[in-house]
């Protein structure tokens, strides 16, 4: 889960993410996002205090993503 605001992606923080490959050490993730439809958005590089673990109880929701 996104923690940090991606402006060139338009994605927000609390955007679900997939982890696509975990750097040397752990450091960092490259993390894709794609829309409900299987439409791509983009992959970003980001760091552990940039992504958060989803939480048991929270409940995923949508939005328009503004293009």
């Amino acid at each position: 889960m996104l923690a940090k605001s991606l402006p060139d992606l338009r994605l927000e923080p609390g955007d679900v993410g997939f982890v696509v490959r975990v750097n040397k050490n752990s450091q960092a993730y490259e993390v894709g996002f794609m829309t409900l439809e299987d439409d791509t958005i983009g992959v970003a590089t980001l760091e552990l205090a940039d992504v958060r673990p989803a939480g048991h109880a929270e409940v995923p929701r949508v939005r328009e993503r503004l293009v």
